[in-house]
């Protein structure tokens, strides 16, 4: 059966469709992901994608329920292109998430009402929505600082790399036992966070502009963070912000602002998490009572956490 996916808000956004892990070498990403989660790269079949509008390589891969772009600028990075400006001013690190929305046109519609600057592929500015956008990049300055691209929701008409996501697939049920089989145990994607100054500004507009539904607010005394979750289709969104102004999340909130931060997959067992990743070259570190975080310097600037909980209320439990 294939994954089940909930949805929200009145264009109807659905599965968080990928993160984009930017790097230099798109096979050197890939190769990561299979050593470390023995991740399925299942498009395209015969090697990166090319794309001249972003002048850039790509490949797509599943963890779980996870899909990561593998994302490169064509060396050396042209600063002309999006893709290339971003590495080059943040290096390698996860860049942005990406969302399927049924009413792709309806909801870039409501983003202009509301006087958002709408990047389109390749750069440049929409003034009025394309009758076939495909997709779109609202700006995180206007939208709480999240960069998401917003992808047309079609079932593969536009594009195969959608058609064929595997957790579109009627044997998805078989095809995720390959990862709660795996030694690090994962059920799903629980929670992706963003690192915030102003929660209460910041969950407003995801309110008003996203309509995403509130979840729960709280404090995690261990990870040092006061923390509002959203829901915002198929994904569980966290917005946080440091408890104080030294550690981790404030070094962050002070680099890069408003900006996506973590990625954190439910697991069954954190003793497991502890034991494998070493054996495969990733330092990680128990960061409160249940949660495990991995070395992002392991993990060619990327931020995994592992947990066996992710809040009261969650919708896609």
């Amino acid at each position: 059966m294939h994954m089940s996916i909930k949805k929200t808000g009145l264009y109807g956004f659905g599965l968080m469709y990928h993160v984009i892990h930017l790097s230099d070498d798109v096979p050197a990403i890939n190769a990561w992901y299979q050593k470390v989660f023995d991740a399925d790269v299942w498009w395209p079949p015969d090697g990166p994608n090319w794309s001249e509008v972003e002048d850039r390589y790509a490949a797509l891969m599943a963890v779980s329920d996870l899909c990561i772009e593998s994302m490169a600028p064509k060396q050396p990075p042209d600063d002309r292109y999006p893709v290339a400006r971003f590495y080059l001013r943040h290096g390698s690190r996860f860049h942005s998430l990406g969302c399927l929305v049924d009413d792709i046109e309806g909801f870039a519609q409501h983003l202009l009402d509301h006087d958002v600057y709408i990047g389109l592929p390749g750069g440049g500015r929409m003034e009025a929505v394309p009758p076939d956008i495909y997709y779109f990049y609202p700006s995180p300055r206007s939208v709480g600082g999240l960069m998401v691209q917003i992808t047309r929701n079609t079932d593969g008409a536009y594009s195969a790399a959608v058609g064929t996501d595997p957790r579109l697939q009627d044997d998805w049920d078989d095809r995720a036992r390959r990862w709660s089989e795996h030694p690090l145990g994962i059920r799903r994607l629980g929670y992706a966070t963003m690192r915030v100054r102003d929660i209460e500004a910041t969950r407003a507009i995801f309110e008003k502009l996203w309509q995403a539904v509130p979840v729960h607010d709280g404090v995690d005394e261990g990870r040092g963070v006061r923390s509002s979750f959203l829901q915002l289709g198929h994904l569980l969104l966290e917005l946080a912000s440091p408890l104080s102004e030294s550690g981790p999340v404030a070094e962050h909130v002070d680099q890069y602002a408003d900006m996506l931060y973590q990625l954190t997959f439910v697991v069954d067992d954190l003793d497991a998490v502890e034991s494998y990743l070493p054996s495969v070259g990733v330092r990680c570190a128990r960061t409160s009572d249940a949660v495990v975080t991995a070395n992002a310097d392991d993990c060619l600037g990327a931020n995994y956490a592992f947990s066996t909980e992710t809040c009261p209320g969650d919708p896609l439990a």
